[in-house]
């Protein structure tokens, strides 16, 4: 006969050993007499889990340790912890977790007391001490969704009716039924756990603890906050050691717990998409807020310079007749962003006085061109040039105001540098670092192996390294092993929360790096890290632009053509967004995340059937790198002849 065990104790573990093994001692100083086992199961990790845990199995009868080949997700890597459990109790943990001494047993004591429970969470606090307000929620019923996503939830966090997701208008010291727990702590019984077959496995992360509550309480029992012991979660502490977009996974995992759970209305998805669309503008806004700032100051800038030269035109700020205001102002501001905007001097790098002065005279010439066709509003071209000359003065002044203030800020503050892979030369250039630059400090280091060196802080893997290097708060990147390091588009030119921009430099050795750093500090920008054409908002814009002209184009003259050659169906496609004219080609059999696919590209211009899968991901990385109009009339009228 087997010994009762009262506790299952199942962990996914993923990349965070250093955490597990800190769980782990806070397990077994637990100030109990229950007998528990824990069961960790491992998503694939590569940092070493996999061995240092599999020794534990000689010397821990109650311990178990399972090795996934492949990262099987939250919800699929529990399972099959559940399968294993042998306990009365399953307490699903997360391994970036702190237990206090008491925590199995006060938990263990509630859920004997409370046999209509079945699952429950205690009070779960960041490092700080602060309360973490996801480990109690409410179900994302459409409108709780609502609130969330516009943002009521935040402005009234003390309102019942506006707070319902996170229910922060219930105090965080009282026991409550809730609808949902974190996944991080669920102290769920086993039984119970094994009759609803545990977590729905088509959420790969995040969601699978609501679905879960929520099927709990489908079959009868409840779900309670217990806040009578607290534990301590490093929140994320895996996400950022992988390669998982997890934004997208939180959207999606909320869509799926939507479709799942509150039927298929149309209304209610059309509004979670469109919040969804709000969020990510509002977050693409932050990300670039000194952008938005330098847009405001330009715009009030050109329109007080209107108004100047109208007074030292003809003595009045307001010389134009009624009809024209605020027309005026409009004009000239829609005009004056759009020429900066396909400048490149938003949303690109650092702004340049360069990039500023071609904006502007290209508004120059725009609004010159403009007063031919509307001549009720072609007052004065002198006003115009006058208006134009004097924006370039401020803006330019603005301009140097900011290099000034960037400098002195950089002077005085620590840079924080991370490094990316290690080689034989990186001892030699981290004390050559330290001598020389006084005022930097090496945080640690960024690899695929965690066991590089030991001498720095390990930081995660490189394909997450945004995450990293806002966590970290890490100014400057020096990539030691470049094939440890692919740059995509987010990465290249990576902002920090304070807007900071992050400089990101290839060196295998110190020389390397001062070359870079003199290199970067004459162009504003390491022309190693120089961004892909279609990475860039401009180009982007331009190429919408024209899929919407040619999708018009042939869905009304084309479109006996389009019917008879069965292709309507691309071009509406094309229209809504989904597809562009000219662009990518599928790499094997997955689609391409660097761009959209193409209803013509590169790859058609040859047989694309006959092309090995290298070729098509260097066509397409091409099509990326070197994207213009003319490369794409290159493209048509080459693939119009080999038809």
């Amino acid at each position: 006969m087997q010994p009762k065990i009262d506790i299952s104790i199942v962990i996914v573990n993923y990349n965070v050993k250093d955490f597990l093994s800190q769980c782990l001692s806070s397990i077994n100083k637990s100030s109990t007499n229950l007998r528990y086992e824990i069961i960790v199961v491992d998503n694939a990790s590569t940092d070493g889990s996999r061995q240092i845990f599999s020794d534990l199995l000689e010397t821990n009868d109650n311990f178990h340790y399972y090795y996934s080949e492949t990262n099987l997700g939250f919800g699929k890597a529990n399972n099959i912890g559940f399968d294993l459990a042998r306990g009365k109790y399953t307490l699903i943990l997360n391994p970036d977790t702190l237990l206090e001494p008491n925590t199995l047993q006060v938990m263990y004591d509630y859920m004997e007391s409370n046999p209509d429970i079945g699952t429950s969470g205690c009070k779960v606090l960041n490092l700080d001490g602060s309360f973490q307000s996801a480990c109690r929620r409410g179900f994302p019923t459409p409108w709780a969704s609502f609130c969330k996503l516009f943002g009521l939830q935040r402005l009234f966090p003390n309102s019942r009716l506006f707070a319902k997701y996170n229910l922060s208008y219930l105090n965080e010291d009282d026991t409550n039924d809730i609808d949902a727990l974190i996944g991080a702590f669920m102290f769920t019984r086993t039984d119970v756990l094994k009759r609803i077959n545990g977590f729905d496995e088509s959420f790969f992360m995040y969601g699978e603890d609501l679905d879960l509550c929520y099927r709990i309480k489908e079959a009868g029992y409840r779900v309670s906050y217990y806040p009578k012991t607290t534990i301590i979660h490093f929140k994320g502490e895996s996400s950022k050691r992988s390669t998982l977009n997890e934004t997208k996974h939180f959207y999606d995992a909320m869509e799926i717990f939507a479709r799942k759970h509150y039927g298929k209305s149309k209304l209610f998805f059309s509004f979670l998409r469109l919040g969804i669309k709000i969020r990510s503008f509002i977050s693409y806004l932050k990300k670039h807020k000194k952008d938005v700032t330098f847009i405001i100051i330009d715009l009030v800038i050109v329109n007080l310079s209107l108004l100047l030269s109208s007074y030292l035109r003809w003595g009045e700020v307001f010389p134009f007749p009624e009809y024209a205001y605020p027309t005026v102002f409009i004009f000239l501001s829609f005009v004056t962003f759009v020429s900066m905007l396909f400048s490149g001097e938003y949303f690109e790098q650092n702004q340049t006085i360069r990039k500023s002065f071609f904006g502007l005279l290209s508004s120059l010439l725009i609004l010159t061109f403009l007063t031919y066709f509307f001549r009720d509003f072609a007052f004065s071209r002198g006003i115009l040039l006058m208006t134009i000359s004097f924006s370039v003065v401020f803006i330019t002044i603005t301009r140097i105001l900011s290099n000034v203030v960037e400098k002195q800020k950089n002077v005085k503050e620590i840079n924080r540098i991370v490094l990316v892979g290690w080689n034989e030369n990186a001892a030699k250039l981290i004390h050559n670092i330290k001598s020389n630059y006084s005022n930097s400090v090496i945080v640690g280091f960024i690899s695929n192996n965690e066991n590089a060196t030991g001498d720095l802080d390990y930081l995660g893997e490189p394909n997450y390294i945004q995450k990293t290097i806002n966590d970290k708060s890490i100014t400057e990147v020096i990539v030691l092993d470049n094939s440890e390091f692919q740059f995509d588009n987010d990465t290249k030119f990576i902002r920090l929360k304070n807007d900071n921009l992050v400089h990101i430099y290839f060196a295998t050795d110190y020389d390397n790096l001062v070359i870079s750093k003199i290199l970067t500090d004459v162009s504003g920008v390491n022309p190693e890290t120089k961004q892909s054409k279609l990475s860039q908002l401009r180009y982007r814009l331009l190429k919408r632009i024209s899929d919407v002209f040619i999708a018009l184009l042939m869905l009304t003259l084309g479109l006996p053509f389009l019917i008879v050659k069965g292709n309507t169906n691309k071009f509406v496609n094309l229209l809504l967004g989904r597809l562009t004219f000219i662009g990518l080609f599928p790499e094997g059999n997955s689609l391409s995340e660097k761009g959209k696919l193409g209803i013509i590209g590169l790859a058609h211009i040859s047989e694309p059937g006959k092309l090995k899968e290298k070729m098509i991901v260097e066509l397409n990385n091409h099509y990326l790198d070197n994207y213009s109009l003319s490369l794409d009339f290159d493209i048509l009228f080459k693939y119009l002849f080999r038809r």
